[in-house]
């Protein structure tokens, strides 16, 4: 059995024969004409946000500050160009994407700024928020031209690249609290993500749902988007709830606290180890989880190589020891 078939045995709440770990079970690609952003190197991103390379991040890039494309909200359509979908090599996609791709994992495409994240992107945070309240309309709007692009750019990755999963990446949180009100987001952005979803689904993919930070307090309406799997459970929610609640509605990935433990300077092997287990422990009782990091491009390597090691030392035949 090849972990892409393992792993789809946990997306049908079947028994799998191991437990998963996601960094070998799925292969992420990030399709290059696709410029949601430069990944770590200064540049602009295809809406003409200006990006550059963030020490905090491991290098990462972080949106340069004072900036907006969309300045009054009711002369957006005047500010704001949508990228040109039709400019893009396609057939060069799809060839880069096969060649990185093996039939033993399930191939992934990267799908970064979510609907929100792109609205406060070309707005600014601040004056994005406060456009709910003071520009309803206009944000509706400027929303829904996200989600038609949102559409048509899956439309043309799932014709011409056809991966397995498509993450979708949106995040609504900080470390603790929502970074919207959920009230905002649901009357806002849910139904729209709802819409992507299913149009990912009716091509044939499963969706990871990725959102970083505290959305434990409206995980409720999350899951009724109809997202395959949430990605990364990450320790600032009550994961302990997530599990409990709703581990039978959608598979959890991730759960490991890089963060607060792997990452620390003073972290020792045996406190690695501890959280590995931990993680294992609390979120693989009853299936429905796909072990993984909570912080995973910023995993320092020393982490990650213990990490690795006790996963397969203790996660890995994790059922055979604990039966579903």
């Amino acid at each position: 059995m090849t972990e892409k078939e393992n792993a789809l045995r946990v997306f049908r709440r079947e028994k799998p024969e191991w437990l998963p770990r996601f960094e070998k079970c799925m292969k992420g690609y990030f399709p290059k004409s696709i410029n949601e952003r430069p990944l770590n190197w200064e540049g602009d991103d295809w809406f003409g946000i200006h990006w550059v390379p963030d020490a905090s991040t491991n290098g990462l890039t972080a949106p340069a500050p004072g900036q907006a494309v969309i300045r009054d909200p009711e002369r957006w359509r005047e500010q704001l160009a949508l990228p040109d979908l039709e400019a893009i090599d396609w057939a060069a996609e799809a060839e880069g994407f096969r060649a990185a791709q093996s039939p033993e994992r399930l191939s992934m495409i990267m799908m970064e700024m979510g609907i929100f994240e792109r609205y406060q992107l070309l707005l600014g945070f601040e004056d994005a928020l406060c456009s709910f309240y003071e520009y309803p309309d206009e944000a509706g709007e400027i929303l829904e031209a996200l989600t038609q692009f949102k559409l048509q750019l899956v439309d043309r990755i799932m014709e011409h690249l056809k991966p397995d999963v498509v993450m979708y990446m949106d995040d609504l949180g900080t470390q603790n609290a929502p970074l919207v009100a959920p009230a905002l987001w649901a009357e806002f952005i849910r139904a729209r993500d709802m819409r992507i979803f299913r149009a990912i689904h009716d091509a044939g993919a499963l969706v990871v749902y990725h959102c970083c930070g505290k959305i434990d307090t409206f995980f409720d309406q999350i899951v009724t988007m109809g997202a395959d799997a949430y990605h990364s459970v990450q320790p600032a929610n009550d994961t302990a709830m997530l599990k409990r609640v709703y581990g039978d509605q959608i598979v959890l990935i991730g759960g490991i606290d890089n963060q607060g433990i792997t990452n620390q300077p003073g972290a020792s092997e045996a406190d690695i180890r501890a959280e590995v287990r931990r993680a294992i422990d609390a979120f693989a009782p009853g299936g429905g989880y796909i072990c993984g990091d909570t912080d995973g491009i910023c995993v320092v390597k020393r982490a990650l190589d213990i990490i690795q090691d006790e996963y397969e030392v203790y996660g890995r035949h994790y059922y055979e020891r604990h039966p579903l």
